[in-house]
């Protein structure tokens, strides 16, 4: 949407309730320590997280984990759905 700035700004915005398209990118490091790796992430086709010159590991993903809960967790139950996982390099 219009007038969101910065990645705080858009992760602000998202709304409990509705669904929301997640796609992102793990660009590995040409070799490790490299620090020419990147981390992008789009939600609902906004690019909303661009790092660059990362340390990313030169390793190949072969798995992602769902993680839900940072922080040590929450003081509130919440409920999170994944749908139409897609993985592809």
């Amino acid at each position: 949407p219009a007038g969101l700035a910065d990645e705080d700004a858009y992760l602000a915005y998202l709304t409990n309730g509705q669904w929301h398209r997640y796609t992102i990118m793990r660009l590995p490091e040409t070799r490790d320590g490299a620090l020419d790796g990147a981390l992008r992430v789009w939600v609902d086709g906004y690019l909303v997280v661009d790092r660059q010159h990362l340390g990313t590991y030169a390793a190949e993903t072969n798995d992602v984990i769902l993680a839900g809960t940072f922080n040590g967790g929450s003081s509130v139950n919440q409920t999170e759905y994944y749908d139409s996982v897609v993985m592809w390099r």
